[in-house]
């Protein structure tokens, strides 16, 4: 069972999100927490998977600082369509990035479950804004492979991100999971990824991934 704690200033945010979470079979809601010096109290025991965090410009740092040392999770519900790029350059186990106006209860639940397997999840009307900041030449230089990707490798890629596991992606996609298997591979190899969520992560930052 997926431990998912609500950090939210305002009451009736935070009695509408554990609502959301306490509809879930597969999630816990915890007791929520006004901001980090509820957050630190409440969680010591036991510590939640996953935050569901209402942005919080002034108490941001703290709340995410917090959940980086704990490898809990975050996904933040924020207003700024630039809000998210703080969180390109964080240590977090996985997180998510969703827009208030746009998140609805399915969206925020998936996004959760992804966050939580170590996965990076941001609002799909970000995509653009997510390319600009990619290419600006004041933004921290990105890795980019030295050989693109398939059409085929960008599909699977955009599956994984999803946190489909080998054998879901075969399904499909209608493919042998050798194939999906060796497509995994070839993905890893062209964007120097050692693992799925950084994979994931480096597809993001070049465009190859819209969530």
């Amino acid at each position: 069972m997926m431990r998912v704690m609500v950090v939210a200033a305002f009451a009736s945010a935070r009695a509408g999100l554990s609502a959301i979470i306490a509809d879930q079979p597969d999630m816990n809601a915890l007791e929520p927490a006004s901001g980090s010096e509820e957050l630190e109290r409440l969680s010591i025991n036991p510590l939640p998977h996953a935050l569901l965090y209402d942005y919080d410009e002034e108490d941001s740092e703290r709340v995410l600082q917090f959940a980086a040392q704990n490898s809990i999770a975050v996904v933040v519900l924020g207003e700024s369509p630039d809000g998210f790029h703080s969180l390109l350059t964080s240590n977090l186990h996985g997180w998510g990035y969703l827009l208030k106006e746009n998140a609805d209860r399915e969206e925020i639940t998936s996004a959760l479950r992804a966050a939580t397997s170590g996965l990076i999840v941001l609002d799909r009307a970000l995509s653009a804004s997510l390319r600009n900041h990619s290419s600006s030449p004041a933004s921290t230089p990105l890795p980019h492979s030295l050989e693109p990707l398939t059409p085929r490798e960008k599909e699977v890629l955009q599956l994984m991100a999803l946190g489909l596991s080998n054998k879901q992606i075969a399904e499909r996609l209608f493919l042998s999971a050798h194939t999906i298997k060796f497509h995994v591979a070839s993905i890893f190899s062209k964007l120097n990824a050692s693992n799925r969520a950084e994979a994931v992560t480096l597809g993001i930052k070049q465009g190859e991934v819209i969530l």
